[in-house]
């Protein structure tokens, strides 16, 4: 059976007639949370059929019915800030591949195990839930953030990764994204920084293209939070923080924060990969555009308000100065402009051969082959003249930048 609304009414049938022959729904609903919490490894077969259920169960009780319908058969104790809490078992189990098995292959007798498109199912209506649920408890604030809950980004992560077959993007892959960016969006700014910390540090393996997507999230965390502390100040903000229980508030806008941002997204080439430059672009786009939104933003603030504390502590954050040299041009801009002129020059090479093999071929085949190469070649170097021409145009704001200081 599907899980979206138009089922409602008959969860709604399914709920009272458990109601009826059970202990108590809260009452079994303990025993089942009870059992997935003895051991995350080795859980009973049965719990690989149940717990579908019950997570739907749990989506009509919390999500869905109204409080009329839950009279006398389940706590009114319960406030929505906790709604998380009884999900939350469920929610890891279902969202971590590793019991992908366990779940497509257990069965009763007349109780057949799941299909592989039932599964994926269950699991977008486990993220769709948990999108909810953080829109729900928001502000996310730093102890929100245990690490049981950091799980979520990790699991999401693992989906929003999974190698596509197809040309369009799946469901699921969908809407592990677009829950990665809800949770973030609702968490404090000194959650996000926490988050932050936590993800942005490069890793062997890592994906390129979600890589880039982060980078694209700490940039608008840095552009939110900049923009309030115009309107507001800096003190403001942090009185904010504070008043949604952030006992230590933290801004990416501060200089501090932002400098440990800066240290772990520009840093080119990184000894954790090896893949070639075109492969990387995705991430490099990302953290090339993040630097010139900074720079152009700061020339601007400093050219209409004078020298603004806090667009100088962005600027300083990036560029990371001392001795007259910058981190940021020696260890990103330098070496990723020598890179793309280089592949570019060679790529530019490859591609006027192949033009010419290709007019001197005859044999209509071989010719097709020679389009199809010349084709592919095309398409890399547009992508790294992309990359190439917003690089430079970060190298010539720098200079400009620093010819006026």
């Amino acid at each position: 059976m599907s899980f979206d609304s138009e089922t409602c009414s008959v969860y709604s049938r399914v709920y009272h007639l458990l109601n009826v022959v059970s202990e108590g729904l809260y009452t079994a609903y303990s025993g089942v949370v009870d059992g997935l919490r003895v051991c995350h490894s080795d859980h009973d077969a049965q719990l690989y059929l149940t717990v579908p259920a019950w997570f739907r169960i749990l989506t009509y009780i919390l999500l869905e019915a109204e409080p009329s319908d839950l009279k006398n058969s389940w706590p009114s104790v319960l406030s929505p800030g906790n709604y998380i809490n009884l999900f939350h078992e469920f929610i890891i189990l279902l969202l971590d591949g590793a019991h992908e098995e366990n779940f497509l292959k257990t069965s009763l007798t007349d109780i057949p195990s799941l299909t592989k498109e039932i599964y994926v199912r269950i699991q977008s209506s486990a993220i769709r839930v948990l999108s909810r649920l953080c829109g729900i408890s928001q502000p996310l604030t730093v102890s929100w953030w245990c690490p049981q809950r950091m799980l979520y980004l990790n699991l999401l992560k693992a989906i929003s990764t999974q190698s596509v077959s197809t040309e369009e993007m799946p469901e699921i892959i969908s809407d592990a994204i677009h829950c990665i960016t809800k949770l973030i969006a609702s968490s404090s700014y000194s959650a996000q920084c926490r988050i932050f910390y936590e993800l942005l540090p490069p890793r062997v393996n890592e994906h390129h293209g979600f890589r880039g997507y982060l980078i694209t999230l700490c940039k608008d965390s840095l552009h939110n939070c900049w923009v309030l502390v115009q309107k507001s100040g800096v003190e403001e903000a942090i009185r904010s923080e504070k008043l949604i229980g952030e006992s230590s508030p933290q801004l990416p806008i501060q200089r501090s924060v932002l400098t440990g941002f800066c240290e772990m997204i520009f840093f080119y080439p990184n000894t954790w990969c090896s893949d070639a430059l075109v492969d990387q672009s995705s991430w490099l786009l990302a953290a090339v555009n993040m630097a010139l939104y900074i720079i152009l933003r700061c020339d601007a603030i400093n050219g209409a308000e004078g020298n603004s504390t806090v667009a100088v502590g962005v600027i300083l954050a990036l560029l990371r100065s001392s001795d007259d040299s910058s981190r940021f041009v020696t260890h990103f801009l330098n070496p990723l402009l020598s890179d793309l002129n280089t592949e570019c020059n060679h790529l530019e090479a490859a591609a006027s051969s192949l033009v010419r093999d290709a007019k001197m071929v005859a044999e209509q085949q071989q010719k097709k082959q020679l389009e199809t190469a010349l084709a592919a070649k095309e398409a890399t170097l547009l992508r790294l003249r992309l990359l190439k021409t917003t690089t430079q145009h970060v190298f010539d704001c720098y200079n400009k930048l620093r010819a006026t200081k």
